[in-house]
Order: C-alpha cells, then sequence, then structure tokens
C-alpha cells in the first residue's frame, strides 16, 4: 500500500500551498483526505520553494 502526503510549498511573498503526491492538485491547507481525488493522507514533506524565489528576487534588483 502506498502511503500518499501533502508536499507544502512555502512561497516567498504568498501563502503556502499544498501539493497532493497522488493526483497533483493545489490546496490552501492540508486536509486529512484530499478534496480532489479522494485519497487518505499520511503527512506533511516540507518543499522550501521560497529560497529560490528569494534568489530571483536578489537577481532582479541586483542584491548579490
Amino acid at each position: 500500500m502506498a502511503y500518499h502526503y501533502w508536499t507544502q510549498i512555502t512561497h516567498f511573498l504568498e501563502k503556502d500551498e499544498y501539493q497532493c503526491s497522488n493526483c497533483g492538485n493545489m490546496f490552501y491547507k492540508p486536509y486529512a483526505i484530499c478534496p480532489a481525488c479522494g485519497v487518505k493522507m499520511k503527512k506533511v514533506k516540507y518543499e522550501p520553494t521560497w529560497v529560490d524565489e528569494a534568489d530571483e528576487y536578489d537577481m532582479l534588483f541586483e542584491d548579490f
């Protein structure tokens, strides 16, 4: 039996999102059961996307 989980995607200037490991749909909170595909979730995995976004802003404003 495969375990399904939410991937927490943290953004630099936006609200966090949670992506379902089964169907890939995104939501603003981690539900016990995915509203899109109906699978039961076990845990949340952290994805620090905000680090890459902060680097992009640094390059854009030339703050190295």
